[in-house]
């Protein structure tokens, strides 16, 4: 029998600093395993003369989230908003939990971002729980930017006048049955952005790392280097697949059809703007949604995202990694 779960409040309406890290390292629950934690952003921005805000500018006002332990590990390795929501989305297969509330010139925007350890579409989700009783130490170190990030033009007078965040965490009640114990645990991380241009984006192949999913993202009009930046456009690429030395891992088919297969397979709606899915597709190595079918990199020499340009003025690739680590 699986043990049950309970949910903790670590955090209510913490005051986040504009523009810098905002480190945490104590409050949490330690001793259990966590099957996720939950990070909740309120913000409240005055919208004056400046460009009309971003449908996802809360997303990319968290530049990026990193988790990481006391013992080496990095469950999440410098992760954006704009790729956590999205791997969120996909898991829960539905809509984000984005929305907002008009008032005057004052915008209170909310976004949740479930940060999985436990994966809800794996047939043994138990298997990447993660057991802080290993650990000592947990930080979190949070990276949100400031008014400029939540829209793609000149941002006028327009201010942050209220940012706080919320965290939860949902933990196996007591100590883990010896039948459920983690075998592996999960890390999230983004390769550096490339220009579409450039047609690849080398991947990692370390023998320690199992990969699962890749989150793509393709935009126009990024910040150069900076992951998930830029509006999304569906049309920055014209086909993508995934290549090794030893052939075609996913081969190379047209964008629109990984896209509306991502849709598809994971029961995301499709009307263009309510689910910020354009610009995005998932390259999925475990289908059967087994962790036995994740892909090991270190059996190659070569691996790599592939892809033919399309249109877009500077458009990049961005990619979120959902990989596996042995717990030795």
């Amino acid at each position: 029998m699986r043990a049950p779960y309970e949910m903790v409040n670590i955090f209510v309406n913490r005051p986040i600093v504009l523009g810098a890290i905002n480190s945490i390292t104590e409050g949490f629950p330690m001793g259990e395993a966590w099957r996720r934690l939950i990070l909740r952003v309120c913000v409240v921005y005055n919208w004056t003369n400046g460009a009309t805000p971003a449908a996802d500018g809360i997303d990319l006002f968290l530049h990026g989230l990193t988790l990481r332990t006391s013992r080496g590990w990095t469950p999440f390795n410098n992760v954006p908003g704009r790729a956590l929501r999205v791997i969120d989305q996909v898991k829960c297969c539905g809509e984000p939990t984005t929305f907002a509330v008009f008032a005057g010139a004052d915008i209170t925007l909310v976004q949740q971002y479930n940060l999985w350890f436990s994966d809800p579409l794996a047939k043994r989700p138990e298997d990447t729980l993660l057991d802080t009783s290993l650990f000592n130490k947990v930080q979190m170190d949070l990276n949100f930017g400031n008014a400029v990030d939540f829209c793609y033009g000149a941002i006028g007078t327009d201010v942050i006048t209220t940012a706080v965040m919320d965290l939860y965490c949902e933990r196996v009640k007591g100590k883990l049955p010896v039948k459920v114990k983690p075998v592996d645990y999960v890390e999230y991380g983004c390769p550096a952005p490339v220009a579409v241009a450039n047609l690849e984006m080398p991947l990692e192949r370390a023998n320690n790392i199992a990969y699962k999913r890749l989150y793509v993202h393709t935009a126009q009009a990024g910040i150069l280097g900076s992951s998930f930046t830029g509006p999304p456009l569906d049309g920055a690429v014209t086909t993508m697949g995934v290549d090794s030395d030893k052939g075609e891992l996913i081969h190379q088919i047209p964008w629109v059809v990984h896209n509306t297969k991502m849709k598809m397979d994971y029961s995301i709606p499709t009307a263009a703007g309510t689910n910020g899915m354009v610009g995005w597709t998932v390259m999925d190595f475990v289908k059967d949604y087994s962790n036995m079918s994740a892909l090991i990199a270190g059996y190659f020499s070569r691996l790599r995202l592939l892809w033919t340009v399309g249109a877009g003025a500077t458009p990049q690739v961005s990619c979120a990694y959902e990989a596996l680590k042995k717990i030795m």
